[in-house]
């Protein structure tokens, strides 16, 4: 009887009317798509915006900054580009994809496999760019794909050779 007396008055302390929490939580989820696209745009106008000369973790300079995000835009954009290159790219793509799943009430089913297989799939994309070669205007150190495509490549090469298998020379700068 305790049970019932407990349940009746909790359906009397409603503060929100029926199906107003159902609304507020589509909303909430709409929001958080909304803000994982603008993420993605930031990101875009960050890397679009990278300019070489712009400080970062390996360049000091007093110079203006280029970049349209200013120093945090060139801080983001020096630390992607140099990480994973071009493949930054497809984060925000990613971003993009999934905020708009989330403002069209598709979900994001399966979301920690997908979490989980987003690095797989950008250390992926960077050695594909590794393999391509490099512009001769291509600001940085380290090729399309940043130092993970980079060291990808030149390990899958490597053990390549080490297994005897005789790789075409035109097969490292597609």
């Amino acid at each position: 009887m305790a049970t019932n007396t407990s349940t009746n008055s909790m359906n009397r302390l409603k503060l929100l009317p029926d199906g107003a929490h159902d609304y507020l939580r589509r909303r909430a989820v709409e929001g958080w798509g909304l803000v994982l696209i603008i993420a993605a745009l930031v990101l875009m106008l960050a890397l679009s915006s990278f300019n070489v000369d712009d400080p970062s973790a390996n360049h000091a300079t007093s110079g203006a900054v280029q970049n349209w995000l200013g120093v945090p835009g060139a801080w983001v954009a020096d630390l992607v580009l140099q990480t994973i290159g071009l493949a930054g790219g497809m984060i925000a793509l990613t971003l993009v994809a999934w905020g708009w799943r989330m403002i069209s009430h598709r979900g994001l089913p399966l979301l920690w496999l997908n979490m989980s297989f987003l690095p797989v799939m950008l250390a992926g994309v960077a050695f594909v760019l590794a393999a391509l070669s490099v512009p001769q205007n291509w600001p940085l150190a380290s090729g399309l794909g940043g130092w993970v495509g980079d060291g990808l490549f030149r390990g899958l090469v490597h053990l390549g050779q080490g297994a005897g298998l005789s790789l075409a020379p035109g097969l490292y700068g597609l």
